[in-house]
This record gives C-alpha cells, sequence and structure tokens, in this order.
C-alpha cells in the first residue's frame, strides 16, 4: 500500500485480494501536515505500507502495535504489516512524538530511559542554545547505540528528526 495523496483531502477503497479484501482509508491535513491511515489487510496476508511524509527531515509517523518500521525512503516511512487492523500518522515531530519512536526503536531499557530523559531535558531548556548542547548530547548517545540497541536505520531516523527540533 503505497498512497499518492496530492491534493486529495480523503480516499478510501478496497483491493480485493484471493483472501479478501484490503482495505484503505486516510485523510490529510496539508494546512498542519497531518496525514492518518488506516488499513485492515485480511487473514493469510503480509506486505509493506507506504506512509507519506511531509517533510523527510522534520515530519514522524508513527504507527498501532503490530506494524513494523523497515525504513525511510524519501517522503515515506516504510512499515511491515500481517493480517490485522493497522492505524498509522505522520505529522511535525515534536519531542513527545520523537520519545514515542525512541521507546519503539530500542531495544534496551536503560538506553531508551537515557534517550527519554535527554528528550525531555531538551524540550523543558528554554534557551535554544541549553537545548541544542541537549539534542548533542542525545544525539551522541544515538551514535553510541547504533548496531546495539538501535539499527543503522533507526540511529539515523532518530538524528535527523532530533535536528530538525533545534
Amino acid at each position: 500500500m503505497k498512497p499518492q495523496p496530492t491534493d486529495l483531502e480523503w480516499a478510501q477503497g478496497q483491493v480485493p485480494t484471493p483472501y479478501d479484501a484490503l482495505e484503505v482509508r486516510w485523510a490529510q491535513d496539508t494546512d498542519d501536515g497531518e496525514f492518518r491511515m488506516e488499513v485492515v489487510s485480511p487473514a493469510g496476508t503480509s506486505g509493506e505500507v507506504w506512509v507519506p511524509l511531509a517533510s523527510a527531515t522534520q515530519t514522524i509517523s508513527l504507527a498501532s502495535s503490530g506494524a513494523t518500521w523497515l525504513r525511510r525512503d524519501g517522503n515515506y516511512d516504510v512499515y511491515r504489516v500481517g493480517a490485522g487492523s493497522f492505524e498509522f500518522t505522520s505529522a511535525p515531530v515534536t519531542f513527545a512524538s520523537l520519545e514515542i519512536l525512541v521507546a519503539a526503536f530500542s531495544t534496551d531499557a536503560d538506553v531508551t530511559s537515557g534517550l527519554i530523559d535527554k528528550l525531555e531535558a531538551a524540550a523543558a531548556a528554554k534557551k535554544p542554545p541549553i537545548r541544542s548542547n541537549i539534542i548533542d548530547a542525545f544525539t551522541a548517545q544515538v551514535g553510541v547505540q547504533t548496531g546495539k540497541a538501535l539499527t543503522p536505520e533507526q540511529a539515523q531516523l532518530l538524528v535527523t528528526l532530533a535536528v530538525a527540533l533545534r
């Protein structure tokens, strides 16, 4: 599933499969850069869902449980799904949404906690230079965890999105 929303505000449809219909509904608000999509895939199926992004460097996508983030490909985040109902959103990155992504990506609870602590401190920083220094510390810690608690692709995305929050 790879929607190409252009100027449409919403769309929905079904595609027949040998197992049952694949259902998709999506809506976007171009004023605030938000995109929401629901996908219902029938039993016995699996595949990729491509979630459109308003910006490859300043937009974050989040998915309901059961969907696995694979990669960022241009202005899309690509997820693997099996059978079931899935919800996806994309919107401009915030500290809170980046915390959710860290929790979804990290395989080590201590790493997750340390990264989220840095994001919370950066969000609370009133002065831009202090926020920038904390974001630098966050990105450095992400770099240390590349290949450990984070895949290289996950680490690169976290760094890209953190830089957008400066």
